[in-house]
Order: structure tokens, then C-alpha cells, then sequence
């Protein structure tokens, strides 16, 4: 659908049932990072995440209009995250799958709950738009 990635933030949705029970924005992500299923394969989806990633979430959290999406150390998994269309791809399919759930229009990231660690392996680091990687909404328990 994207031939060549002449766009490597395009993305095209796909639906999936998720348990009524459980967080939309978590369930949302953890399909997301389950990669596509058999059939959206044969349709010809892709995506950065695969079975390998389906555990990388640690934690999400809405606020306001803020996603704050806490990984596990997923740079070894995620190698092509740190060139520009990896990283192109990789925002645009978790802020677009968090923006069909959740009012959200900024998502930030941390891996172990260190936003700084995220932001340096995609080569942006910190800054206004990020918070400038402030970890405290990253903080178990703490705002």
C-alpha cells in the first residue's frame, strides 16, 4: 500500500476486537505491538513490531491530551527505530493507533521509564516538545 516507502510515516488502519475490560489505550497498543496478524500479512500489512515486540509496553498513561508511553529496552529489537524512517514509521503507527482510541495530540515516550533513553537512541533528544525528557509522569505513583 505505501510502494517503495516513499512515506515512511504512512499508515493505514486496521481493526481488531480488544476485551471491553481492559484499558482502550493499553489494549489498543498491545495489538499494535503484537505486529500484524496472518491475514493482514496475506492483505499485505506491515509494520515495525512483530510477536517479537508484543511484550514491550510497560505502561501507558493518558493525561489531558498527553500519551505518556513507557517501554521496556526495546533498541535491540527495534534496530530500524533509530534511522529516520524507522523512527518515522514507529511514531506514526503508535500515535496514530493511540489517536483512534484517545483524545490524545502529543505521545511521549521512555524506555524504563527514562524518557532521555528513548529520545537519544532516536536521535532527537530533549526538548520542549518531549518536556525535555522529564521522567516524573514516568514515576510509579507519582505525577
Amino acid at each position: 500500500m505505501n510502494p517503495g516507502l516513499v512515506d515512511c510515516s504512512k499508515v493505514y488502519p486496521v481493526e481488531r476486537v480488544v476485551p471491553t475490560a481492559r484499558d482502550t489505550a493499553e489494549a489498543a497498543l498491545l495489538q499494535l505491538f503484537a505486529g500484524p496478524t496472518e491475514n493482514e500479512m496475506a492483505e499485505g500489512y506491515v509494520s515495525t513490531f512483530s510477536t517479537a515486540t508484543r511484550s514491550i509496553l510497560k505502561s501507558v498513561k493518558i493525561e489531558e491530551d498527553t500519551a505518556y508511553v513507557n517501554l521496556i529496552d526495546v533498541r535491540p529489537m527495534l534496530t530500524s527505530v533509530s534511522s529516520s524512517c524507522g523512527s518515522s514509521a514507529f511514531f506514526a503507527e503508535v500515535e496514530n493507533t493511540l489517536r483512534g482510541v484517545a483524545p490524545v495530540t502529543r505521545v511521549i515516550f521512555a524506555i524504563e521509564g527514562e524518557p532521555e533513553a528513548f529520545y537519544e537512541w532516536v536521535q532527537l533528544g530533549c526538548s520542549a516538545e518531549n518536556d525535555n525528557c522529564d521522567r516524573s509522569p514516568f514515576v510509579e505513583g507519582g505525577d
